[in-house]
């Protein structure tokens, strides 16, 4: 009985409310750009699903920088005006930046250029991490059991960084937190060029990328389930972003070991973001995969090249 009110529930509010879900970030090429007028021309139109009217975010270098509106659609092109662009940033024609899609209620931080100084809490004191609990996470249970969407972790606080930023996702990166891990029977190298190609087909963008160390750092724009899409306006949830920590080491001859931790920065409507280090839920079962596919492909790669594993 309670399971069939609150689905009635839920598609009263989808209904209501016209939800649209987060789009696939997407990678375009400025081909032209008019500072006399402010707009750009990129290397995607009608085919690759743009229309006039769609707002995007700007990602360059792993920083979030401005926002565009598209105003002018063609096959293979589409012109955009440029609303905002941060202080300190730049873009030029022949740019390679990321896309992703924003709400109408969504405002991009305008961040000083200079960076302020943050915080990176190695050890957690008493209070400094809190697991979720309180009204709305009592009340939305029987949602979250129900479309077994729900993200378990520690929110982390003491974090200081310019939101929005690539100080912010690398600060992120670096919080300690537990750690997924698999072994791999491939070259170091191997699993970290095959990492980089699994993390662009699931549209991760790269922040840190260091082959010799050994480790990567990427984010990319969390989806909020169904539960959390139709309650986002009372809980002024704005959007999400998940943030992967790769270290890639090697094990022995021509095996490798890789371990992840996966952070979560939650943004609210007036672009305070909260910090959670994530143990359970969709994202961390996504990694999981992402773990799975690298292991396949870069043993297949070991093996196409004629090395023994083990």
């Amino acid at each position: 009985m309670y399971t069939r009110l609150f689905s009635l529930i839920i598609l009263i509010l989808i209904i209501t409310t016209g939800i649209s879900y987060a789009q696939e970030v997407q990678a375009v090429r400025i081909i032209k750009y008019d500072k006399q007028y402010n707009f750009i021309v990129i290397d995607q139109g009608k085919i690759h699903g743009l229309v006039p009217g769609m707002d995007f975010a700007i990602v360059k270098n792993g920083a979030e920088i401005g926002k565009i509106e598209v105003v002018k659609v063609k096959d293979n092109v589409s012109a955009c005006d440029i609303l905002e662009l941060l202080e300190g940033f730049s873009i030029n024609e022949g740019d390679v930046i990321t896309l992703y899609p924003i709400g109408q209620s969504s405002n991009v931080s305008k961040q000083p250029s200079s960076v302020t100084p943050r915080e990176v809490p190695q050890k957690k004191s008493a209070g400094s991490a809190k697991k979720k609990g309180g009204f709305w996470y009592t009340l939305s249970q029987p949602f979250r059991k129900m479309f077994r969407e729900n993200e378990e972790g520690e929110e982390v606080s003491g974090v200081t960084a310019p939101p929005r930023s690539m100080e912010e996702i690398i600060t992120v990166s670096r919080l300690e937190g537990p750690q997924m891990n698999i072994d791999v029977y491939a070259d170091k190298d191997i699993t970290f060029y095959k990492l980089r190609d699994v993390l662009d087909e699931h549209k991760v963008i790269i922040t840190h990328s260091n082959r010799l160390n050994g480790t990567l750092t990427g984010f990319k724009l969390a989806p909020m389930g169904i539960a959390e899409q139709v309650f986002a306006d009372f809980r002024g949830l704005q959007e999400r972003k998940v943030v992967y920590s790769f270290e890639i080491k090697p094990q022995g001859p021509q095996t490798s070991k890789i371990s992840v931790s996966v952070k979560l920065i939650s943004y609210s409507k007036h672009d305070q973001p909260r910090y959670i280090i994530l143990r359970t839920g969709k994202l961390i079962d996504e990694v999981r995969e992402i773990l799975s596919e690298v292991k396949t492909k870069a043993e297949s790669k070991q093996q196409e090249w004629g090395g023994e594993n083990g």
